[in-house]
Protein backbone atom coordinates (compact mmCIF):
# COMPACT_ATOMS: atom_id res chain seq x y z
CA UNK A 1 0.00 0.00 0.00
CA UNK A 2 1.01 3.70 -0.88
CA UNK A 3 2.04 5.78 1.69
CA UNK A 4 0.88 9.55 1.48
CA UNK A 5 3.69 12.24 0.95
CA UNK A 6 3.62 15.50 2.23
CA UNK A 7 3.66 16.91 -0.95
CA UNK A 8 0.57 14.10 -1.89
CA UNK A 9 -3.04 15.78 -1.67
CA UNK A 10 -5.59 13.95 0.38
CA UNK A 11 -8.70 13.08 -0.90
CA UNK A 12 -11.32 10.97 -0.04
CA UNK A 13 -10.94 8.46 -2.39
CA UNK A 14 -7.28 7.45 -1.23
CA UNK A 15 -8.89 6.96 2.18
CA UNK A 16 -11.67 4.93 0.67
CA UNK A 17 -9.57 2.59 -1.28
CA UNK A 18 -6.95 1.83 1.51
CA UNK A 19 -10.20 1.03 4.06
CA UNK A 20 -11.45 -1.51 1.11
CA UNK A 21 -8.16 -2.74 1.02
CA UNK A 22 -7.82 -3.38 4.57
CA UNK A 23 -11.66 -4.91 5.02
CA UNK A 24 -10.79 -6.99 1.83
CA UNK A 25 -7.17 -8.38 2.79
CA UNK A 26 -8.40 -8.96 5.96
CA UNK A 27 -11.58 -11.64 5.17
CA UNK A 28 -9.71 -12.98 2.20
CA UNK A 29 -6.76 -13.67 4.99
CA UNK A 30 -9.45 -14.64 7.85
CA UNK A 31 -11.00 -17.38 5.58
CA UNK A 32 -7.50 -18.18 3.64
CA UNK A 33 -7.13 -22.19 4.47
CA UNK A 34 -3.30 -21.14 3.74
CA UNK A 35 -3.55 -19.14 6.47
CA UNK A 36 -3.45 -22.23 9.94
CA UNK A 37 -3.84 -18.67 12.47
CA UNK A 38 -6.80 -16.91 10.98
CA UNK A 39 -7.62 -13.42 12.08
CA UNK A 40 -11.40 -14.22 13.02
CA UNK A 41 -11.94 -16.87 15.60
CA UNK A 42 -15.64 -18.06 15.89
CA UNK A 43 -17.33 -20.35 18.52
CA UNK A 44 -20.98 -21.79 18.04
CA UNK A 45 -22.68 -23.26 21.05
CA UNK A 46 -26.20 -24.59 21.07
CA UNK A 47 -28.75 -22.40 22.72
CA UNK A 48 -32.24 -25.23 22.51
CA UNK A 49 -34.48 -25.41 19.96
CA UNK A 50 -32.79 -25.53 17.02
CA UNK A 51 -30.83 -22.38 17.18
CA UNK A 52 -27.05 -21.85 18.33
CA UNK A 53 -25.14 -18.89 19.65
CA UNK A 54 -22.31 -17.53 17.26
CA UNK A 55 -19.71 -15.76 18.71
CA UNK A 56 -17.04 -14.09 16.38
CA UNK A 57 -13.56 -12.08 17.69
CA UNK A 58 -12.48 -9.24 15.18
CA UNK A 59 -9.79 -6.92 15.25
CA UNK A 60 -11.37 -3.93 17.48
CA UNK A 61 -10.88 -1.86 13.85
CA UNK A 62 -12.64 -4.51 12.13
CA UNK A 63 -15.91 -3.75 14.14
CA UNK A 64 -17.80 -1.35 12.01
CA UNK A 65 -16.62 -2.79 9.04
CA UNK A 66 -18.38 -6.65 9.89
CA UNK A 67 -21.26 -4.70 11.25
CA UNK A 68 -22.17 -3.13 7.98
CA UNK A 69 -21.56 -6.84 6.56
CA UNK A 70 -24.38 -8.34 8.87
CA UNK A 71 -26.64 -5.14 8.02
CA UNK A 72 -26.15 -5.87 4.30
CA UNK A 73 -26.59 -9.95 4.13
CA UNK A 74 -29.78 -9.26 6.54
CA UNK A 75 -31.43 -6.54 4.08
CA UNK A 76 -30.37 -9.26 1.33
CA UNK A 77 -32.38 -12.12 3.31
CA UNK A 78 -34.71 -9.70 3.85
CA UNK A 79 -35.40 -8.70 0.09
CA UNK A 80 -35.63 -12.02 -0.90
CA UNK A 81 -38.05 -13.52 1.70
CA UNK A 82 -40.27 -10.91 0.76
CA UNK A 83 -39.98 -11.68 -3.02
CA UNK A 84 -40.51 -15.34 -2.01
CA UNK A 85 -43.55 -14.50 -0.18
CA UNK A 86 -44.48 -12.31 -3.09
CA UNK A 87 -44.28 -14.70 -5.62
CA UNK A 88 -46.04 -17.49 -3.52
CA UNK A 89 -49.01 -15.17 -3.08
CA UNK A 90 -49.64 -14.64 -6.79
CA UNK A 91 -49.74 -18.29 -7.05
CA UNK A 92 -52.35 -18.56 -4.43
CA UNK A 93 -54.34 -15.73 -6.07
CA UNK A 94 -54.31 -18.01 -9.45
CA UNK A 95 -54.79 -21.26 -8.15
CA UNK A 96 -58.29 -22.63 -8.19
CA UNK A 97 -57.63 -24.92 -5.73
CA UNK A 98 -56.57 -22.69 -2.93
CA UNK A 99 -59.35 -19.77 -3.85
CA UNK A 100 -61.82 -23.02 -3.07
CA UNK A 101 -60.54 -24.19 0.05
CA UNK A 102 -60.23 -20.22 1.51
CA UNK A 103 -64.24 -20.01 -0.13
CA UNK A 104 -65.21 -23.69 2.10
CA UNK A 105 -63.17 -22.25 5.28
CA UNK A 106 -64.36 -19.43 5.62
CA UNK A 107 -68.36 -20.75 4.83
CA UNK A 108 -67.48 -23.19 7.57
CA UNK A 109 -66.17 -20.40 9.88
CA UNK A 110 -69.48 -18.42 9.31
CA UNK A 111 -71.56 -21.80 10.08
CA UNK A 112 -69.70 -22.24 13.35
CA UNK A 113 -70.13 -18.43 13.81
CA UNK A 114 -74.04 -18.88 13.52
CA UNK A 115 -74.54 -21.84 15.03
CA UNK A 116 -73.03 -21.13 18.38
CA UNK A 117 -74.87 -17.67 18.20
CA UNK A 118 -78.47 -19.52 17.76
CA UNK A 119 -77.45 -21.94 20.37
CA UNK A 120 -76.74 -18.98 23.07
CA UNK A 121 -80.01 -17.33 22.16
CA UNK A 122 -81.99 -20.35 22.52
CA UNK A 123 -80.23 -20.58 26.10
CA UNK A 124 -81.80 -17.27 26.85
CA UNK A 125 -78.73 -15.00 26.34
CA UNK A 126 -79.46 -11.48 24.39
CA UNK A 127 -77.76 -10.39 21.36
CA UNK A 128 -74.67 -8.39 22.26
CA UNK A 129 -74.18 -11.65 25.28
CA UNK A 130 -74.40 -14.21 22.67
CA UNK A 131 -72.04 -12.56 20.48
CA UNK A 132 -69.21 -12.34 23.12
CA UNK A 133 -70.17 -15.75 24.23
CA UNK A 134 -69.36 -17.27 20.55
CA UNK A 135 -66.06 -14.74 20.83
CA UNK A 136 -64.93 -16.51 24.08
CA UNK A 137 -65.94 -19.98 22.71
CA UNK A 138 -63.80 -19.64 19.08
CA UNK A 139 -60.69 -18.11 20.85
CA UNK A 140 -60.86 -20.69 23.00
CA UNK A 141 -60.90 -23.24 19.69
CA UNK A 142 -57.84 -20.99 19.41
CA UNK A 143 -59.50 -19.49 16.02
CA UNK A 144 -58.77 -15.63 15.49
CA UNK A 145 -62.06 -13.57 15.69
CA UNK A 146 -63.11 -10.35 17.24
CA UNK A 147 -66.73 -8.84 18.19
CA UNK A 148 -66.84 -7.16 14.75
CA UNK A 149 -65.78 -9.68 12.69
CA UNK A 150 -68.43 -12.10 14.45
CA UNK A 151 -71.00 -9.45 13.91
CA UNK A 152 -70.55 -9.10 10.53
CA UNK A 153 -70.39 -12.37 10.13
CA UNK A 154 -73.82 -12.52 11.88
CA UNK A 155 -75.67 -9.44 10.08
CA UNK A 156 -74.32 -11.05 6.24
CA UNK A 157 -76.53 -14.36 7.77
CA UNK A 158 -79.42 -12.04 8.41
CA UNK A 159 -79.18 -12.84 12.85
CA UNK A 160 -78.84 -9.19 13.27
CA UNK A 161 -80.67 -6.31 11.96
CA UNK A 162 -79.46 -2.60 11.87
CA UNK A 163 -81.10 -0.67 14.28
CA UNK A 164 -82.89 2.62 12.66
CA UNK A 165 -82.23 5.22 14.81
CA UNK A 166 -81.95 7.71 12.35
Amino acid sequence: MRRLQTTDAYTPESSLISVDRAVTSLFCNAHSPLNRQGLLEYHVMPFGKGQVILSVVIPEGMIKPTSDLFESLHGIFKYTDMKKRHYQAQEKVFDLDEIQKRDEYKKEFSDRIVQAFDNSIESGLDKNQSISYVNKKLIQEGLATSYYITELVLRKAGRLKKSKSA
